[in-house]
């Protein structure tokens, strides 16, 4: 997938890919340290904060994906609200890195130190969008590559 950056926009960068002719949208929260914030309110920025090696991949297929591969209006609403979700759950955990939407799912990349809460993570997610089939994954990531990548 090529990337070529659309604009920037409050920290973060909008990249628009291309897969089989399809144009697929990214966002990117390129910032280097994550932005100032208020006592318990979720973390949301760039995966370089001191300790962040390990990549959370959250994946949610699409219910009924357009022909091109991207999300049905209901999709994209519930997976609207769903990033809020995913950002409110993990907390002071971990960092929203990227939210990547393509052939025919969105996937929310994270960043975190430990691991010990991605089972319980991924439990509550589920709780929170039974409509879709929600898939986490973690693995050690210390160069953050998945982000430089998409960057």
């Amino acid at each position: 997938m090529g990337l070529r950056a659309v604009h920037r926009v409050q920290g973060h960068h909008r990249h628009r890919g291309v897969v089989r002719r399809h144009p697929h949208p990214v966002r990117l929260r390129g910032v280097t340290a994550p932005p100032p914030r208020a006592a318990g309110e979720p973390t949301r920025g760039g995966p370089n904060a001191t300790g962040r090696s390990r990549q959370i991949g959250v994946a949610v297929p699409f219910n009924e994906p357009t022909p091109a591969g991207l999300p049905s209006p209901e999709d994209d609403k519930a997976l609207g609200d769903f990033e809020d979700q995913v950002v409110g759950i993990a907390g002071a955990r971990a960092v929203l890195a990227a939210v990547i939407t393509t052939q025919g799912m969105r996937e929310f990349v994270l960043y975190t130190g430990e691991g010990a809460w991605i089972e319980q993570f991924h439990l509550d997610l589920k709780q929170v969008l039974p409509s879709h089939d929600v898939q986490v994954m973690a693995q050690a990531d210390p160069r953050r590559q998945v982000y430089e990548t998409l960057g």
